[in-house]
């Protein structure tokens, strides 16, 4: 680890589950992380707060003091950027929240400190347009937990300038995050876009009495997503024929295209499908397990990207 990583200082603006995650994902690479939360004293529980789920998860005792060690809670906005080089926002997921947080941030962050949003689904248009700082700012739109998904979409804001976004790519991947960048802002992005495909069609398919929501749960667990953690769609069609992706479409790209225009995904959600989707899960696991059902996930995702990421590192 660099001496420069050592000295990096990042802004979290935004304590709940999502900052918290962010603030894992930069104090483990060695920055110093400022938090602030314009919500009562979120900030000041949060390194508790993580040190609490990172012993859930499994973390050596060390490496937790370590991380918590690196967060600093502040109690401005001025204090928090001050001296950073990044920072995520992380706050309410309106137009008009968005805006306000980032013309104050705009205001107080150092120049050379790019600005980034974890909006998940606004255009960047709507609430970084026309900003003074715009140039600086775009979306970094993690998945949750993102200390344990590492994908990130970056959606660039019309005036942000082309030498900024490179640098978030960069900073981003060298704190151990994946970055896709999107070319033009689409409603959703693209990871949102993909999910509420399949899960549209796991609806309709429920309230066609296709399965049980069980058995439907398992096609994607068990068969598909078991090629999906290790490699995309395109990869998979690229592996399953002799002659590459051009002999998977020329066999079954047609075929593919045909049953699309059968797909239910467009369809309004049947309340009997989603009371049928409800009623699967709590029969699986009630309420009351959740939490403990959300720390064997977040064990298994550290698990799963550690196997991920070994050839890598070999």
């Amino acid at each position: 680890m660099s001496m420069l990583r050592r000295r990096m200082r990042v802004a979290i603006i935004g304590c709940g589950v999502i900052g918290r995650s962010w603030a894992v994902v930069f104090a483990r690479a060695g920055a110093e992380v400022r938090l602030y939360d314009q919500n009562g004293d979120a900030a000041q529980r949060a390194p508790a707060v993580i040190a609490e789920t990172l012993r859930g998860q499994g973390m050596k005792a060390a490496e937790v003091r370590a991380i918590e060690a690196a967060l600093l809670p502040v109690d401005s906005l001025a204090e928090a950027l001050g001296g950073a080089q990044y920072a995520q926002e992380s706050i309410a997921e309106t137009v008009a929240a968005k805006r306000a947080i980032f013309e104050q941030m705009d205001a107080v962050a150092p120049r050379e400190c790019i600005l980034a949003s974890s909006c998940s689904s606004i255009p960047p248009a709507e609430f970084l347009g026309g900003l003074a700082g715009e140039w600086r700012s775009l979306i970094a739109h993690p998945f949750n937990p993102p200390h344990l998904i590492p994908l990130v979409e970056l959606v660039p804001a019309p005036g942000t300038a082309e030498k900024v976004v490179a640098r978030a790519r960069r900073l981003l991947a060298g704190f151990g995050q994946h970055p896709v960048l999107l070319h033009k802002p689409v409603e959703g992005f693209i990871g949102n876009r993909l999910q509420a495909a399949v899960v549209s069609e796991i609806m309709h398919l429920i309230g066609e009495g296709v399965a049980s929501p069980a058995d439907i749960d398992a096609c994607l667990r068990l068969g598909l997503g078991l090629r999906w953690a290790m490699m995309g769609p395109l990869e998979t069609m690229d592996l399953n024929a002799d002659g590459g992706i051009a002999d998977y479409i020329g066999k079954f790209g047609k075929d593919y295209q045909a049953l699309s225009r059968k797909l239910g995904i467009a369809e309004p959600w049947r309340e009997e499908a989603v009371a049928a989707a409800i009623e699967s899960r709590r029969a699986a696991l009630p309420i009351a397990a959740l939490r403990k059902r959300m720390g064997w996930r977040d064990r298994n995702l550290l698990r799963l990207r550690q196997l991920l990421e070994a050839p890598a590192r070999r």
